[in-house]
């Protein structure tokens, strides 16, 4: 796993990275510059683009990662090309459906949440952005070269957040100018992995023979499961946010992005996931298309062992801290806490499966990730309906859970009974019990009255425990040789 290791630890470092930024834009920045209902409202906008993304891409970024094997040989160009017109008219279709169901939506908050009605024309800009974005990030991972991606939408993004945060902040621009300058950022991400494609003349647009009408009905086949299985898992994950905002009645806007700061800190710990998967995807494409079980088979264990290290660990640390986060960011502790154990929770059960959602997609069974999630995403819709009105965001938080639970675990039985693999070993017993003795000490360490010298004690004592434990438990060779690599460099150990 040498490139998966090598450009993981990369695009990790550069997701933290951004992490810092972006929490220091949640938690600091955004509240103060346009106020908590502002902050929301940019939270329910952005649900609407991430939910409505994958319809309008028509399953072109899987599609691309699928069948790009297969033309590699001439490069690719002829099925970039023949991906972006799809993509063209999956936009136009999805901006008639946006703007179809503009009166519906804005209808449910007229009244509470004018802001809404104001703004929900800056979609349709962000939505295209987006999904070029993404379509452009699939072609930078067919060619191994995933860490530009990760540093265009989680750090320089994120940076350029922060600036105009401050430039709106000193010259004191209205709400209007800043959304506007806001929403034109998204520009900046396909605008630059595209000029670095075509830079390096991996983005040519041609045509190949091999794009027939026997390859378009096998590939749009592909797509629109793929399609499904994208929106609907989108679905599933940015619902709750959106139905947050038009569910609650009092402070809905101020309520969304409350609820979005939690997520935020859950999703923190998912960041090595991201970073790992950039790079297997590409990789399981191959081994699928190799048919090479043994392959796919080692690459699922380990992925999967290494992200439950990985997201375990940093959800333990943010739990441990979050008395002091809280208080920081003057978030009622049981508004925020029962939010993020639900979220938490979650995101260590996504992460603890592994790559069985890319081994589905890239076998014959691949109909089934969309029938799988387009199932779950109704129950998390039925779910949110059913909770946030009597438990507002812990019942939000709680659908979620129960959601991504259910679609985790059967997507491990369908693996483990179709295709005779599963990802578990007794190894992974040992990072769980290591896991919650890493959680007791942390949680039971007796609190100081500074929080942010707590905030340091609490970290150094449990990631000290914890690199003691990566480096006298056979858990991980990949963790073991990066923390040796660390202390290396810090000359604290030859």
């Amino acid at each position: 796993m040498g490139v998966v290791a090598k450009q993981s630890v990369f695009n990790t470092i550069l997701l933290y990275a951004g992490v810092v930024i972006g929490y220091l834009n949640v938690t600091i920045f955004f509240p103060r510059v346009i106020g908590a209902e502002g902050y929301g409202l940019t939270r329910v906008i952005i649900s609407i683009v991430f939910i409505s993304q994958h319809f309008a891409m028509l399953g072109t970024p899987s599609m691309v990662m699928r069948y790009f094997p297969r033309f590699k040989d001439k490069g690719g160009g002829g099925l970039f090309t023949y991906g972006f017109l799809v993509l063209g008219l999956g936009f136009m279709i999805v901006l008639a459906g946006l703007l179809f169901l503009k009166e519906p939506i804005i209808e449910l908050k007229r009244e509470n949440s004018p802001l809404l009605e104001s703004y929900y024309f800056l979609a349709i800009p962000m939505l295209l952005a987006m999904a070029l974005y993404s379509y452009f990030t699939n072609i930078c991972r067919v060619f191994l070269q995933t860490v530009l991606p990760i540093f265009t939408y989680e750090f320089m993004f994120k940076v350029a957040t922060a600036l105009l945060l401050g430039l709106s902040w000193y010259f004191g621009w209205t709400l209007h100018t800043f959304l506007l300058s806001w929403a034109s950022l998204y520009a900046l991400n396909f605008m630059t992995l595209a000029i670095y494609l075509l830079w390096k003349k991996k983005l040519r647009f041609e045509w190949d023979i091999r794009i027939n009408k026997a390859f378009v009905k096998e590939s749009m086949d592909f797509s629109l499961f793929s399609m499904m299985a994208g929106a609907s898992n989108s679905i599933i994950s940015n619902i709750d946010i959106l139905m947050v905002g038009l569910l609650l009645v009092s402070d809905s806007l101020e309520m969304a992005g409350i609820y979005a700061i939690m997520v935020y800190l859950g999703n923190a710990a998912l960041m090595p996931t991201r970073g790992l998967s950039t790079i297997a995807s590409p990789l399981a494409a191959d081994y699928a298309e190799q048919k090479d079980k043994e392959k796919t088979a080692k690459l699922y264990e380990r992925t999967s062992r290494n992200q439950m290290i990985a997201v375990g660990f940093l959800s333990i640390g943010v739990f441990v801290n979050l008395p002091n986060l809280l208080d920081f960011m003057q978030i009622e502790y049981n508004l925020g806490m029962p939010v993020f154990v639900f979220i938490g929770l979650a995101r260590l059960v996504q992460s603890s499966s592994g790559i069985n959602g890319l081994i589905i997609n890239y076998s014959e069974f691949y109909r089934y990730t969309t029938y799988f999630i387009a199932g779950l995403a109704v129950v998390s819709i039925a779910l949110n309906f059913l909770l946030i009105p009597i438990y507002a965001l812990t019942g939000a938080a709680l659908a979620s859970f129960v959601s991504i639970t259910g679609f985790e675990l059967l997507k491990w039985i369908f693996v483990w009974r179709k295709l005779d693999l599963q990802p578990f070993h007794r190894k992974h017993i040992v990072v769980l019990a290591l896991g919650i003795v890493l959680l007791a000490i942390g949680y039971f360490l007796p609190r100081l009255d500074n929080i942010w010298l707590d905030l340091l004690y609490r970290s150094s004592i449990v990631s000290l425990i914890g690199a003691v434990f990566i480096l006298n438990f056979d858990i991980s060779s990949d963790f073991r040789v990066l923390l040796i690599r660390g202390l290396r460099i810090l000359r604290i150990r030859r």
